[in-house]
């Protein structure tokens, strides 16, 4: 059976793009090749992580999540909402978080997470 890979998922209409790992080892190992570092904060405890940083070559905003269960990959793709919209200069609370809630659907059905 087949490994399953990183995800790449492009933020648009916003700038950007987010990679989710399936696994620790994937994470560890996609937080090396993409900004150049060893040490990615990532517990044995941990059940997920959310990273945002320049990517190493294209030095473009760049998120890496890795979650271990669906509620907690909710939690990180809310993570790397809030930090785009502070970015972009998008408050997330405005017009009733509509933006917001939009963009974390998107990504959850991106990811594959059932609603």
């Amino acid at each position: 059976m087949k490994k399953p890979s990183i995800q790449k998922i492009d933020l648009r209409p916003y700038i950007g793009t987010l990679y989710v790992a399936r696994t620790k080892d994937q994470f560890r190992s996609a937080y090396k090749r993409l900004f150049a570092d060893d040490d990615c904060g990532l517990k044995d405890s941990s059940g997920g992580r959310f990273i945002r940083g320049p990517h190493r070559k294209t030095r473009m905003l760049t998120y890496l999540v890795w979650a271990e269960k669906g509620h907690y990959m909710v939690h990180e793709l809310s993570h790397v909402v809030l930090d785009l919209f502070e970015t972009v200069g998008v408050a997330p609370c405005s017009s009733e978080g509509e933006a917001f809630c939009y963009m974390l659907g998107k990504l959850c059905e991106d990811v594959g997470i059932k609603l």
